[in-house]
């Protein structure tokens, strides 16, 4: 089975989100620096009990550690397979149209240059 889009209900499966740092990853093409960016964004879910990634959001944050946030719009799961012999790893990322500060307007850092 293949599933192309798995949309989720942010408050009913992550609940209360709140930021805990990002990392920045220079895009590539063809092998070669494009000088553009792209951010793993690491937040904490009090429903999972752990850390969500939200893998390649456009903008850095510019949030202090465990501010409070949302996501904007839809929510999409996505999911990659690792793994050697009969053991197999899912990891799952979440791609996202905006973050926020809980009640506030977005919260982003300009692109790198």
């Amino acid at each position: 089975m293949k599933i192309e889009r798995l949309i989720i209900d942010t408050n009913k499966t992550l609940g209360k989100l709140v930021y805990l740092r990002s990392k920045s990853r220079e895009l590539y093409e063809n092998g070669v620096k494009t000088n553009r960016f792209a951010y793993d964004i690491v937040l904490l879910s009090d429903k999972l009990k752990g850390e969500v990634v939200i893998s390649k959001f456009p903008k850095d944050l510019d949030l202090p550690y465990m501010t409070e946030i949302e996501l904007i719009g839809e929510v999409e799961v996505k999911s990659t397979v690792a793994g050697a012999g009969e053991y197999r790893t899912i990891a799952h990322t979440l791609v996202v149209e905006d973050i926020k500060v809980k009640g506030n307007v977005s919260h982003q850092k300009e692109d790198k240059k």
